[in-house]
């Protein structure tokens, strides 16, 4: 897929820089920038900064991150840190989904207006696959760059909010583990006075027997005792 896409890019499409390495190359967003203009799928290019510099990167993403969702190819701040980062297969990935969704585009959509460039490709109408809600847009693209702001300018402190939220996922399982158990003992320390009252019941149930029948044999035999005397006397 790599030498396909390269040779896409390098000589059918033919950007300002020779793509050799992916990861480096597209870090930054510029060529991908530059890529959906050809295409006339993103505007304002004019406001792409090609420098490897963090404010670069987080200026063009943010101004990518539209463009890319209006071609219906799922994107958001993971995605393009993941990609600002090198991450290997990232950017490849959406650049497949990117010449994928081009490749749908060409074959309903009429040919810009706007003149092609000498030896360049023939722009298509600026005809997003998905259409959305303005309000709805506006609210992703600003959480889109505070995410990305957070996960350049502080990737440390995202870090430690991941671990952080680990050992707290961790202390509420222990609690709950302790609080289970703790149910579970309680529980059978109540099953045992219960087995144990139960006994004590059972055991005076017996003795009560015993001395009922006691008391029965002894009454009984005391009127066997009283018959036989008074036979005697007769």
């Amino acid at each position: 897929m790599s030498d396909l896409l390269k040779q896409w890019l390098n000589e059918e499409i033919g950007l300002s820089e020779n793509v050799v390495d992916f990861e480096q190359d597209f870090a930054n967003g510029y060529l991908l920038g530059e890529l959906l203009y050809r295409f006339n799928q993103q505007a304002q290019f004019e406001n792409f900064i090609n420098k490897p510099t963090a404010d670069a990167k987080i200026s063009n993403w943010c101004l990518l991150e539209p463009s890319v969702r209006q071609m219906n190819i799922k994107f958001d701040s993971k995605s393009a840190y993941s990609i600002m980062c090198q991450q290997k297969g990232s950017i490849t990935k959406l650049l497949y989904q990117i010449k994928m969704a081009i490749g749908k585009l060409e074959k309903v959509a009429p040919i810009s207006l706007r003149p092609a460039q000498k030896g360049q490709k023939q722009p298509l109408c600026n005809m997003p696959v998905k259409t959305g809600r303005a309000q709805f847009d506006e609210e992703n693209s600003r959480y889109f760059e505070k995410s990305v702001k957070m996960l350049v300018e502080n990737p440390n402190d995202v870090m430690l909010a991941k671990n952080q939220a680990k050992f707290v996922g961790e202390k509420e399982r222990q609690d709950s583990l302790a609080a289970t158990q703790q149910a579970d003992e309680e529980a059978y320390m109540q099953m045992r006075k219960d087995d144990l009252r139960m006994q004590r019941l059972y055991q005076t149930q017996r003795e009560h027997d015993f001395l009922q029948e006691w008391q029965s044999k002894g009454r009984r035999n005391g009127r066997s005792t009283s018959r036989s005397a008074r036979s005697a006397s007769l």
